[in-house]
């Protein structure tokens, strides 16, 4: 692999890694606005989430608990596939 070649993959993970970026703070956005504004029992698990993500040591959190929220809620469509919840 040559210098050029090296400069377009670095250019390719540098858009991929921007890309990657936007969705997951639309998603955590997204999150963060539910959190606040509705009253649900789904919700108290994605406030934990949010919490855990500020500071994971004082806010533990099972990322399987993510399963337990329904699609309606959430912030990141498909996430059930990645965490394998099915």
């Amino acid at each position: 692999m040559n210098i050029e070649d090296m400069g377009r993959q670095q250019a390719e993970w540098y858009a991929r890694s921007r890309a990657a970026q936007g969705a997951a703070a639309q998603a955590y956005a997204r999150l963060l606005q539910l959190a606040e504004t509705r009253d649900s029992g789904q919700l108290r698990r994605i406030a934990l989430f949010l919490a855990s993500c500020y500071n994971g040591e004082a806010f533990p959190f099972d990322l399987f608990e993510l399963c337990a929220v329904d699609d309606g809620y959430q912030g990141c469509p498909g996430a059930e596939r990645h965490l394998k919840c099915q």
